[in-house]
């Protein structure tokens, strides 16, 4: 294997440690709008009026930060795709090809 081939395969290696820290980010973010959507019912239900609004600004910020995460999540997986593709067809990676997690420092 060539050095540029070894410098590809890092470069997925990479890809996919960011592509999986930022699905972990995703999930963190749903729970936390979750139980902000929690607080925000009880505080509707009780007619917390200001506390309410508080926490609707709370709300749409963190989902707009997860949307713009799910973006990049987006883009990382389209370019593991692609260089997944020119890796596979140059025979130096399987199909089935995962990083292990001692690459990927899990």
């Amino acid at each position: 294997m060539s050095s540029s081939d070894e410098n590809k395969l890092e470069q997925l290696v990479d890809l996919h440690r960011k592509f999986q820290a930022a699905c972990q980010q995703i999930v963190l973010l749903n729970n936390q709008l979750i139980d902000m959507q929690i607080r925000y019912d009880r505080a509707a239900a009780a007619g917390h009026t200001p506390f309410r609004y508080i926490l609707r600004l709370r709300l749409m910020s963190v989902e707009g930060v997860r949307n713009y995460i799910y973006e990049y999540v987006l883009n990382k997986a389209e370019e593991i795709e692609e260089l997944q593709t020119i890796l596979i067809e140059a025979g130096i990676i399987d199909v089935e090809y995962e990083p292990a997690d001692e690459q990927l420092n899990v």
